[in-house]
Order: structure tokens, then C-alpha cells, then sequence
């Protein structure tokens, strides 16, 4: 009987040795979460304003499919070019721009470090009815690129993945021909340069192809700031970076 006691005591023990052991990585990841969110505070703004976060926790939700979400740092909604590109934009194409930046299926780091040059679909292309708002997936010398049509982005970190849901950030914001047009050509270099002369990706207050109407680029973007909603986002978001609002 002493013999059983001890043996039904060890295996407590051990049980309660690896959920403290469980409790201390869960504690870990959350500090380092925690660390990584304020980098992205624009994006997760944006993405409450436009109640696109109800839109991806349903794709979530669906875990035989998932998604996969691109996520700029804050430095990429300063740029000049997104400055100007973002500065008025109405609500359904804040929309659109946030849809933009996920994938319709979860997709690992390691199948995107295989892409060769692969056109994909946006959640922005199923919600506008298809055939638009298109990505470009490839992998240059091992780094990972989203291009668009005004930018190319760099993979730079993996902030989640595990099936259904992917998170990675990037160094550009990801700019639709949809919603802004082609970027104007550079002009023909000077017979007197004997090289090109780079002009900036800045829209014309002239074109209405180019960026939404009334668009100066005077105006940085920002979004409006919202308290982040505790009903449920996709799970990792939540912890990765609305952790510091959440009341637990």
C-alpha cells in the first residue's frame, strides 16, 4: 500500500514538475511577444479600425485552411512612398489594403523559402470578386521577397507559425496596382548624364491612377487608434501583439 502511495505521489510530482516547466516557456514566448509588438502597432491598429480581424479570425477558425499574414513593421508606414500613398484613403480601401497583406491558406516559412516566382491570391482577390489584388512570391539568395506593385517587401522575421495561421513581418508595406495604379516609368536618362537619373515612386497630384483622389502625400498615414476588442482575434495575434492590452 506505502509502495502505491508512492508511487501515485512521484506521479504527481512529475506532472506538476512539467506544467511549471510548461508554464515557464509559455512565460518566455510571452515576454518575447511582448517585446516584438510594439513593432508592429500600425498594422494591428489598422487592422481594428477596419474590422478586417474578424475576417481573418474566420479563416482561422477554419483550420483545414488557415492563413498566412504579412504583417509591415511600423518603419514601413513611415516611408516616404506609403506616406504619400496612404495618406486618404476611404474606408473600404483600408480594407482592401489590410486583406491585401494575408494569404487565403496557411503557408509555411519553409514552402515560401521554396517559391520560384509564384503569383497568388490575396484574401483582398476572393473579397473583390477575383482576379485582382495579386501577390508575387519568390526567394532571392535565400531571402524571402513579397513583391507588389509598388514594393518589394523582405521576409525579416517569422513572429508565428504553426498550422492554421502563419504570421511574418516584413520591411515594406504592400501596395496593390488595384488600389494605386502602376508607378510612373523613369524617365529616359540625359544625353549629357550618360546615366539614368531614379525619380521617387511618388504618386502626381495630376493622376488619378496613381493613388486615391486628393492624395498630396502631405499627410503621414495613421491610422485611427483603437482599443484593441478582446473577442477573439486568431489566437497568436492575440498573444504576439495585443498581449500588452489584454487583461488576464
Amino acid at each position: 500500500m506505502e509502495l502505491q502511495h508512492a508511487a501515485k505521489f512521484r506521479g504527481k510530482a512529475s506532472h506538476c514538475m512539467r506544467l511549471c516547466m510548461q508554464l515557464v516557456v509559455v512565460m518566455v514566448a510571452c515576454r518575447r511577444a511582448e517585446a516584438q509588438a510594439g513593432d508592429y502597432s500600425t498594422f494591428v491598429s489598422l487592422m481594428i479600425e477596419t474590422k478586417v480581424d474578424e475576417v481573418f479570425q474566420r479563416n482561422a477558425n477554419q483550420t483545414e485552411i488557415g492563413i498566412t499574414i504579412f504583417a509591415p513593421s511600423n518603419g514601413a508606414f513611415t516611408t516616404k512612398l506609403a506616406s504619400s500613398l496612404l495618406s486618404n484613403l476611404t474606408d473600404s480601401q483600408k480594407v482592401s489594403l489590410v486583406e491585401y497583406h494575408a494569404l487565403t491558406s496557411w503557408v509555411s516559412l519553409g514552402s515560401l523559402q521554396l517559391a520560384d516566382d509564384n503569383q497568388t491570391a490575396t484574401l483582398a482577390t476572393y473579397n473583390n470578386g477575383g482576379g485582382q489584388y495579386q501577390l508575387n512570391l519568390t526567394n532571392i539568395f535565400g531571402m524571402v521577397q513579397v513583391v507588389s506593385a509598388w514594393t518589394v517587401a523582405n521576409l525579416t522575421s517569422t513572429l508565428y507559425s504553426q498550422r492554421p495561421v502563419s504570421i511574418f513581418g516584413i520591411n515594406q508595406v504592400l501596395l496593390p496596382e488595384d488600389l494605386f495604379g502602376l508607378p510612373s516609368p523613369a524617365p529616359a536618362p540625359s544625353p549629357s548624364s550618360g546615366a539614368p537619373t531614379p525619380t521617387p515612386l511618388v504618386p502626381s497630384s495630376s493622376s488619378s491612377t496613381l493613388g486615391p483622389s486628393g492624395s498630396d502625400g502631405s499627410a503621414n498615414f495613421s491610422p485611427t487608434p483603437i482599443a484593441p476588442s478582446l473577442t477573439p482575434l486568431f489566437v497568436c495575434f492575440l498573444v504576439l501583439v495585443l498581449l500588452p492590452n489584454m487583461h488576464l
